[in-house]
């Protein structure tokens, strides 16, 4: 199993990343963290998607504790344009850059191959 967590709860990260890992690849992946600046977006996130009810979350100061809390084997950063670069670094930092690139890739490559 597979585990990601996501940096950036908007409506095209619900969307474009977390329906699909909760509908279509919910066997091999789980989602083990939700970061986002906006309580609200966890709200609305899990009254969306019930199966987010028991995912914790975390606001963008706690980016690191996520990371060791959770232990994820990927980082989706699908938050607004600006913040990609510092979710990027952070991650980078916790050795976790192969796996992002790779995720932002697939992600990409299945979205096109949906359209």
């Amino acid at each position: 199993m597979k585990k990601y967590v996501n940096c950036g709860v908007s409506n095209r990260a619900l969307e474009m990343f977390i329906k699909p890992l909760l509908n279509e690849f919910s066997k091999e992946n789980e989602i083990v963290g939700l970061l986002d600046s906006d309580p609200l977006r966890f709200k609305i996130g899990k009254e969306k998607y019930p199966q987010l009810d028991q995912v914790p979350t975390f606001i963008p100061e706690q980016f690191e504790p996520m990371i060791e809390l959770t232990k994820p084997d990927y980082v989706l950063v699908t938050g607004r344009d600006d913040t990609h670069v510092d979710y990027i670094l952070r991650a980078l930092h916790k050795q976790k850059l192969s796996r992002i690139g790779l995720t932002l890739m697939q992600a990409s490559s299945w979205k096109k191959n949906q359209m």
